[in-house]
């Protein structure tokens, strides 16, 4: 559960940080590719960025977490030692 805590939050993180730098990366970008034109293009671009990158990384970060959860609590497998088995048995 940890590690899908921690990969979720890693995800987040960088989503965020993605985005605040597309604010003035995509810009610059632009208006060397296009001038004036490229600039706002790139500043629309950059301003999506700053809201869908870290919506993705939040949403990642619920899908790594459950996911992390759901493996801990999962009945089957040998996920720690003295689990049950899927037949049962013990796993000593």
């Amino acid at each position: 559960m940890l590690q899908g805590l921690a990969s979720g939050l890693k995800s987040t993180v960088a989503g965020v940080k993605s985005g605040v730098q597309g604010i003035y990366q995509q810009p610059v970008k632009g208006a060397r590719k296009s001038g004036v034109k490229g600039f706002m293009t790139g500043t629309l671009k950059g301003l999506g960025g700053a809201v869908v990158k870290p919506l993705s990384g939040g949403i990642d970060f619920f899908a790594k977490t459950s996911e992390g959860v759901h493996n801990m609590v999962r009945v089957g497998g040998r996920t720690r030692q003295g689990a049950l088995l899927e037949d049962g048995s013990q796993d000593d």
